[in-house]
């Protein structure tokens, strides 16, 4: 059996961190994003609140790209 380590009665184990996004995969991400964006917009029965996600999604896709 396992068992986690312990340090005065403390588990000392961490978490695992989520592995930062490469310029690629955010230039990816950006891409996709707009082609939904594209198809929402062209879509018959506009759905406000899914357009409006897509927007908030790629502004933030966009800072992170403008940053690098």
């Amino acid at each position: 059996m396992i068992q986690a380590a312990k340090y005065d009665g403390q588990d000392t184990r961490q978490m695992a961190q989520p592995r930062r996004k490469s310029l690629a995969d955010l230039a990816r991400e950006y891409d996709d994003l707009r082609v939904d964006l594209i198809v929402l917009n062209s879509a018959p029965n506009k759905d406000v609140q899914s357009i409006d996600d897509v927007m908030d999604r790629l502004a933030a896709v966009r800072a992170v790209l403008n940053y690098s």
